[in-house]
């Protein structure tokens, strides 16, 4: 059932949104790293944590069915992953995940949840499939008070050069008159466990 939802979810020839690759899921369940919510007996969402790399916590899938999306779902099996994770795991163990820079609602609900937005993957899964690689900060590590600079969300040529010079990260995706932008300030490492792109 898992499955079915990852196709109906991530349909193939969308850049922006990427199918879980054969036997990924599959072994997520049989390692209990796939979470599920059931509505009726059907599963309507599904959280994928690749624990599998050592040292590593990979937010690898989070899927809601259609019909079902713009409830809270997604936000909820998020925060009841990270409510279950012990605080000592939180600012130690380096959690990531990715997703296109153009799921500006993916972005903004990872951002919401402490994550920053740390590298820019290019052509991650081919040719324009671009990824922005995400890593949760620290818990409860402040934010440095520097501004933060403005860019659009449709600017990532600037977006990618700005993270790539590991000068910067994306804090937060803030709505103006102009349309989304990426509010990025300042990266400092010690507000991240040490890690690598995903």
């Amino acid at each position: 059932m898992v499955r079915e939802l990852d196709n109906l979810v991530f349909p193939a020839d969308d850049r922006d949104r990427q199918r879980a690759g054969p036997g990924e899921l599959e072994d997520g369940v049989m390692a209990g790293d796939v979470h599920v919510l059931e509505r009726l007996g059907e599963v309507v969402a599904y959280l994928h944590t690749d624990r599998s790399r050592p040292n590593m916590i990979f937010v690898s899938g989070i899927a809601v069915r259609p019909d079902v999306q713009g409830l809270g779902l997604g936000t909820m099996m998020i925060d009841h992953f990270l409510d279950s994770l012990p605080a000592s795991i939180r600012g130690s163990v380096p959690i990531t995940t990715i997703t296109s820079p153009r799921n500006l609602a993916m972005l903004r609900l990872l951002f919401a949840r402490g994550f920053a937005g740390r590298w820019f993957l290019t052509d991650y899964f081919g040719p324009g499939r671009d990824r922005v690689g995400c890593q949760l900060r620290g818990h409860g590590t402040p934010w440095p008070a520097a501004t933060g600079i403005q860019v659009p969300a449709s600017a990532l040529d600037t977006v990618m050069r700005l993270l790539a010079e590991h000068r910067h990260v994306i804090r937060s995706l803030v709505q103006t008159v102009t349309g989304p932008m990426f509010e990025l300030v300042p990266g400092h490492g010690e507000q991240f466990p040490a890690s690598g792109p995903p």
